[in-house]
């Protein structure tokens, strides 16, 4: 079995070449607009374009509009459409420092419980739909094979807490809404907005203005860095824009020198976020400085 995941929209992909058993659509957000479009509607029209003749697609909670464009691709494709939430029940979800304690229940009365790698409530939901996933592909899958295997599930840089003094959370998040979700862990983990800083990058292209809106009032100290040299990122504008809307913070564009600076001044915890080339750019720092220690 694999599982592939799309590279970009759907439509057009080239992974549209696999005959899957199973689709799996995750919550849709405004992302990719400049080639994807600039409604929910027009991005899930593209992500849609995955959906195949006959064969299951699992729906994960989306907006209405998204449902509604999704339902009407699957109904013209007779493709079974199944909305996880309709038939999995979260009955708990607890973050600590250490993992996201899970509890849920199918509707046919299999129950799962594990303790995820990934912290944050969103997980809740992405096991939830995984783990439907995994029953239509293999539907003799037990309740205690879907809570071990969940339990062993990992992404660098989502959500990833590096343990020190300061903690160090990464998280790849580049869209409002997953800033956001970020916010909800971050909130967990470190209560007192005046210990946290954060490190922040972004790629042209993103809303980085509307991300720092979300951003600002939750730290002591932002630090604008430079997302790695992959893709263009414009440091000084961020700064500008970060300055406009009133927040503290200032430029260091060597990530090296960034993390070190949030370290020094965090009393709490240092976030790093906005971009998956920034992350990786941090991971290597601190794997680095382990290897080192």
């Amino acid at each position: 079995m694999a599982v592939v995941e799309v590279g970009l929209g759907g439509r057009l992909d080239a992974t549209n070449l696999v005959a899957p058993t199973v689709t799996v659509i995750t919550r849709i957000e405004l992302e990719h607009t400049d080639y994807l479009g600039d409604t929910l509607a027009s991005v899930a029209r593209e992500k849609g374009g995955i959906i195949k003749s006959g064969i299951p697609l699992i729906l994960a909670d989306q907006e209405e509009e998204v449902r509604e464009v999704l339902r009407d691709i699957a109904t013209e494709r007779e493709a079974p459409l199944v909305i996880a939430q309709d038939v999995v029940d979260i009955q708990g979800c607890v973050t600590t420092d250490s993992g996201t304690d899970v509890s849920f229940r199918f509707a046919d009365g299999l129950q799962v419980r594990t303790k995820l790698k990934l912290l944050g409530a969103i997980q809740a939901s992405n096991a939830a739909t995984a783990a439907l996933a995994v029953r239509r592909a293999m539907p003799e899958t037990t309740g205690d094979t879907l809570s071990a295997g969940l339990a062993e599930a990992w992404l660098p840089g989502r959500a990833e807490l590096w343990h020190g003094d300061p903690r160090i959370l990464l998280d790849g998040a580049h869209t409002p809404e997953s800033i956001q979700t970020v916010m909800q862990i971050v909130r967990d983990l470190e209560p007192d907005a005046r210990r946290r800083v954060l490190v922040y990058g972004s790629v042209k292209g993103k809303q980085h203005g509307t991300m720092l809106q979300i951003l600002l009032d939750h730290f002591s100290e932002i630090i604008i860095s430079r997302p790695g040299r992959f893709k263009e990122s414009d440091t000084a504008e961020l700064v500008e824009s970060c300055k406009s809307l009133g927040g503290n913070c200032r430029r260091i564009d060597e990530m090296t020198e960034a993390l070190a600076a949030a370290r020094s001044a965090a009393g709490g915890l240092v976030v790093v976020t906005g971009s998956f080339h920034l992350i990786g750019e941090a991971r290597r720092i601190l794997e680095a400085g382990e290897r080192h220690a």
